[in-house]
């Protein structure tokens, strides 16, 4: 891979990509916001290219001048809780999807790489989920995600270039919204607040933004043809052994109160992601252990 365009550029996962392909000896175009306030997150590079980019504008005129080998499409509109809610908003971004395939088409690439989501799969019996598993998506969010998926892949086939889909779980890194629970936790730790949480015994499967662009990476790398993939750290682990662990880093004598909030429907299941064939056809493996990339999160929280 020579030259790569990513949408979503300033997010997390959009950054960490960014300087993997940096890294890696690419020429990235990173597409950005036009009113985004997060342009120092960017490293300083000659073989970086910052375009405006406002996912909802049905222009899309980018001023890019040269072609491009795969395209990262990581934007999404509406990623916050009560977004995600909303059906006249999250249908919206099919759209985008498809434009974005006929973007990477017009810019030269061979691939298109997008992000899905764990909500594709919608309330599920078993933890452990693989691309196989059936999906029944439940939210806006989740079935605009599946939506976009499935009919990304038919038009890139009709287009020519390969299409992959990644069903990403919960990715975590130092840009994430305090809303999250795991950013807003830790902020409530820092203060010495007391944290009020379920039982914690539903599974979880997080994974580091670096580790995670990683895996994008050499999905673009080494990979062809049409697929999907689970993408997560594919450990069973409980919530609660995540809070311990956070809680080790910040506070080790604060006081955790488990139990006190009540489980919402089917919530007190849980999944991870099954990895295997991310794994065995990429080479791929997570290598952030989670008390490692939760100290690295620390010194960017707010008091």
């Amino acid at each position: 891979m020579n030259t790569i365009a990513i949408t979503g550029a300033t997010s997390s996962m959009g950054i960490s990509l960014v300087n993997e392909c940096l890294k890696r000896g690419c020429f990235v175009i990173a597409c950005m916001h036009k009113n985004s306030q997060h342009i120092d997150r960017f490293p300083k590079s000659d073989r970086l290219q910052i375009v405006d980019f406002d996912l909802t504008d049905m222009k899309w005129d980018l001023h890019i001048n040269r072609k491009c080998d795969v395209f990262f499409h990581l934007a999404w509109c509406g990623t916050d809780r009560e977004s995600r809610g909303n059906p006249d908003l999250q249908q919206g971004n099919i759209a985008y999807t498809l434009r974005a395939v006929h973007l990477a088409k017009d810019l030269g690439c061979k691939k298109f790489i997008g992000t899905g989501s764990q909500a594709e799969y919608g309330p599920h019996k078993r933890a452990l989920l693989s691309p196989e598993d059936t999906v029944c998506p439940n939210t806006p969010y989740g079935i605009s995600k599946y939506a976009a998926g499935q009919l990304g892949a038919i038009l890139a086939e009709q287009l020519g270039i390969d299409f992959f889909w990644i069903r990403v779980f919960s990715v975590y890194g130092r840009y994430d919204r305090e809303e999250t629970m795991l950013r807003s936790t830790l902020i409530q730790m820092k203060r010495g607040e007391s944290c009020q949480f379920s039982e914690g015994t539903q599974i979880w499967d997080y994974l580091h933004c670096d580790d995670a662009a990683k895996a994008l990476f050499l999905i673009g790398e080494k990979v062809k043809g049409n697929k999907i993939y689970c993408l997560g750290c594919g450990q069973k682990k409980q919530l609660k052994e995540y809070i311990i662990e956070m809680r080790s880093a910040l506070n080790s004598q604060l006081n955790l109160k488990f139990g006190e909030i009540p489980f919402k429907p089917g919530e007190e299941v849980g999944v991870y992601a099954d990895i295997s064939s991310l794994q065995e056809d990429t080479g791929w493996k997570p290598e952030i252990d989670f008390a490692c990339g939760i100290r690295n999160i620390i010194p960017c929280l707010s008091s």
